[in-house]
């Protein structure tokens, strides 16, 4: 529907998080391969602001902590007790360094 709508639209392949150790493995390759793609999509279409949907996938953290200047904004859609502790706290610790602004749906979200 975006390009219907003449909006460009760019794809990353996300590597889902999963508790099987090939699909962990395959994370961090993915996130530097899907962090270098997206930095320079940014630089030759000279955006401004990066969304982020989805903290846990971290591509936003990354992207910044790689010196784009850009302002990132990161959503939280997710409840706290929907994600494992330790996980959840290095997202979270992530989202909240490398972004500008932190956003969720409900109160409850956000606490």
């Amino acid at each position: 529907e975006a390009e219907a709508a003449g909006f460009p639209v760019h794809e990353l392949p996300m590597q889902e998080i999963r508790k099987q150790a090939g699909a962990l493995l395959r994370y961090g390759p993915r996130l530097l391969q899907n962090t270098v793609r997206l930095r320079r999509l940014l630089l030759r279409e000279r955006v401004d602001v990066l969304h982020v949907n989805d903290y846990y996938n971290l591509l936003g953290a990354a992207v910044r902590a790689t010196g784009w200047k850009g302002r990132v904004i990161t959503s939280v859609r997710l409840l706290p007790q929907s994600s494992p502790g330790p996980l959840r706290r290095l997202w979270l610790a992530a989202a909240y360094r490398w972004s500008d602004a932190v956003i969720a749906p409900s109160k409850a979200v956000m606490a």
